[in-house]
């Protein structure tokens, strides 16, 4: 029995070296937002073991397209007092065709260094998260009209 080879990129981010999976592509037929051309991506552990709750969000096609991501578990989700209501999820994934069950939310995190302080935070765009589709491996980036989901919620 033949072994099938894995097809496998490594990269060097800003975050540090990674590999990818090329076999687990997320297509984004639209791209990003501000990016439409970066359609192909993977998602990866962030490098360094100690910040394992962020991912990375790695363009296949442009090595210096990365982004680093905090995945949502379905409990951040659950219910209307959630960070993202259950209701907006469920209206965007029903407009995009996902069943409920193969729905990965991911959020972009930027982190902000605050020099003088010697600290950083971190924050998420919860108006525009991605959306992927498990089972279909693609992904879309909604952004979300109603009011009250901000572009900077601060996690630290």
């Amino acid at each position: 029995m033949k072994k099938k080879l894995l097809a496998v990129k490594d990269v060097n981010t800003r975050f540090g070296k990674i590999s990818i999976n090329l076999e687990y592509s997320i297509n984004f037929p639209a791209g990003l937002l501000g990016m439409p051309r970066a359609k192909n991506f993977c998602l990866t552990h962030f490098p360094d073991k100690k910040y394992d709750i962020y991912k990375l969000l790695q363009s296949i096609d442009e090595d210096e397209l990365c982004f680093l991501i905090v995945p949502l578990s379905p409990q951040h989700f659950a219910d209307e007092k959630s960070l993202i209501a259950r209701s907006d999820v469920l209206s965007a994934i029903k407009s995009l065709e996902i069943v409920e069950s193969n729905v990965q939310l991911l959020l972009v995190a930027t982190i902000h260094h605050d020099i003088k302080a010697r600290q950083s935070k971190v924050s998420v765009n919860l108006k525009a998260p991605i959306i992927i589709d498990t089972e279909r491996m693609f992904g879309v980036q909604h952004v979300f009209l109603k009011e009250g989901y901000s572009l900077q919620y601060f996690l630290t």
